[in-house]
């Protein structure tokens, strides 16, 4: 996988924002609620239900991620669905979701008063 599509790394994004990155590739993290076939279903930092689609779908992806928090990079095919590519499993439920939450919030009002400002 490469890590940049068009120049830019995958940004950060929350599922409320994913509306906003549809056919565009992205980072999402959460904790993975359930896996049924070829979908994870993951709750996102900002508490909201997100659906990952696992093409390629490997056992090895299941027993790493159940029950974890994940960092899922893709292409995001809708309003709160992405097409995994790649993930980082977090392990167990111990990374803190509402810090991430507010880290993304800070960026996101950041990078957008930059580009109204200048």
């Amino acid at each position: 996988m490469n890590p940049e599509k068009g120049g830019a790394l995958y940004p950060r994004i929350s599922r409320e924002m994913m509306r906003n990155f549809v056919n565009q590739y992205a980072t999402v993290v959460g904790r993975v609620q359930n896996i049924s076939g070829t979908k994870m279903t993951i709750l996102t930092a900002d508490n909201d239900k997100a659906t990952v689609t696992v093409e390629n779908f490997r056992q090895d992806i299941e027993d790493d991620t159940q029950p974890a928090t994940v960092e899922v990079r893709g292409l995001v095919s809708g309003p709160s669905t992405i097409k995994m590519e790649d993930y980082n499993s977090f392990g167990d439920s111990s990374f803190d979701l509402d810090s991430y939450n507010q880290m993304l919030n800070y960026y996101h009002s950041q990078k957008y008063n930059s580009m109204t400002t200048n």
